[in-house]
């Protein structure tokens, strides 16, 4: 019991200290006996201690009480917690854990982290083009600027790299498509048509 007092009430240093004398021994390695640790940690705030955990390939799908990971994260933890720990799961390429959370909280996909740095902007320094089409479906802005002036398209430019390029130009077109869709339906409505008079309820549909 000792790497789950530790958990609730350790020092995170202490607990890497004596993790890493125990890392080594069969049942502390286990994916689930580490899995449960890090729901722990989660439940306990303990983001650098849950960072350790994850390295050392934590099973994230364990579930306590019936509530997962993810759930617990998404529906507990304040917006940057929330952040750091998706940044986490993007750079361990758990794409299924990413698209988990941002199902639950899509509005947090283009928060940035202490750094000023999005989840976009990682996975494109990382060339992770599955993570990054996962972001741009989530909704994530390619066009959002780092503190520096950077953005995810100007990084994948300075990188040279065509791919990410063309399917930021992919995920443009389309995003254009969309909003042409709408906009030519908006026009389509009556011309003497005054939203700023009309009553509740008295447009017609196109």
């Amino acid at each position: 019991a000792c790497l789950e007092e530790l958990v609730r009430h350790g020092d995170p240093a202490v607990f890497n200290q004596v993790f890493e004398h125990q890392k080594l021994n069969p049942y502390f390695s286990c994916k689930k006996r580490l899995g449960y640790l890090l729901w722990l940690a989660a439940s306990q705030n303990q983001v650098a201690i849950m960072l350790v955990l994850l390295d050392a390939n934590a099973e994230i799908n364990v579930a306590q009480n019936d509530q997962y990971l993810c759930d617990f994260v998404t529906k507990n933890w304040p917006e940057q917690m929330f952040v750091r720990v998706l940044k986490v799961f993007a750079c361990n390429n758990n794409l299924a854990a990413v698209s988990v959370m941002l199902e639950k909280r899509p509005k947090l996909v283009d928060v940035p982290d202490e750094a000023g740095i999005t989840a976009l902007m990682l996975a494109v320094s990382m060339a992770d083009k599955a993570l990054v089409k996962i972001l741009l479906e989530k909704g994530a802005n390619p066009n959002l600027a780092f503190a520096s002036g950077q953005t995810a398209i100007s990084i994948a430019a300075d990188n040279n790299d065509q791919e990410l390029l063309a399917l930021f130009n992919t995920h443009q077109t389309v995003s254009n498509q969309v909003a042409n869709f709408f906009g030519s339906l908006f026009n389509r409505r009556a011309p003497d048509a005054d939203p700023a008079s009309a009553p509740m309820g008295s447009f017609k549909k196109a």
